[in-house]
């Protein structure tokens, strides 16, 4: 096909990159206007409340940001007193990060009004579509996965669910590793 042909708004990677730039847009001004926090802020917050003590070097691996990203993060949190930084236990050399109190009363502030955008967005969707659109997404990350697409160098690549933003998945909807091979799109 001669490029002069060629329809960019008929292009996956275009509508996906451009669908997720809108929402990430969108669901920023929830932690961005009140909190001052950025994209990575956020990551690293929903990340770091679900593994309860985790390194930088786990972020990274996660949440797919750059580790000088995660690192840059993770210094503007502490000094914010949202989070915590000791010593591993068992490595002296690591250094583990935690939720303060105050972390956890900011991120649960932000997740209820997080859950609330999501609610709204998914609102012109019917379960089914919403199931769907997860199966897909699963599907997707699979692909990516066995194709060896690793953006940020570190050997994974997030799914929607290690990055927080399908946290309300877990309690009303299947997970992106709950696929059904046989499902048709129906």
């Amino acid at each position: 096909m001669p490029m002069t042909h060629f329809d960019l708004t008929g292009f996956l990677p275009y509508q996906l990159a451009v669908l997720s730039e809108r929402v990430s847009k969108a669901l920023s001004s929830v932690y961005t206007e009140q909190h001052g926090l950025s994209v990575a802020d956020w990551r690293v917050l929903v990340h770091t409340a679900k593994e309860g003590s985790v390194s930088v070097r786990d972020i990274h691996r996660t949440v797919n940001l750059e580790k000088p990203r995660v690192s840059r993060s993770v210094s503007k949190l502490q000094d914010r007193g949202y989070l915590a930084k000791q010593a591993d236990e068992t490595d002296k050399r690591l250094v583990k990060i935690s939720l303060t109190e105050r972390g956890n009363a900011v991120l649960d502030e932000i997740l209820s009004k997080a859950l609330a955008f999501e609610t709204e967005l998914t609102s012109a969707l019917s379960q089914k579509d919403l199931d769907r659109i997860f199966r897909i997404a699963g599907r997707l990350h699979q692909k990516l996965d066995s194709m060896g697409t690793d953006p940020t160098g570190n050997g994974t690549v997030a799914t929607a669910d290690d990055t927080g933003t399908g946290a309300a998945r877990k309690a009303s909807g299947p997970s992106p590793a709950g696929l059904s091979e046989t499902d048709e799109g129906n």
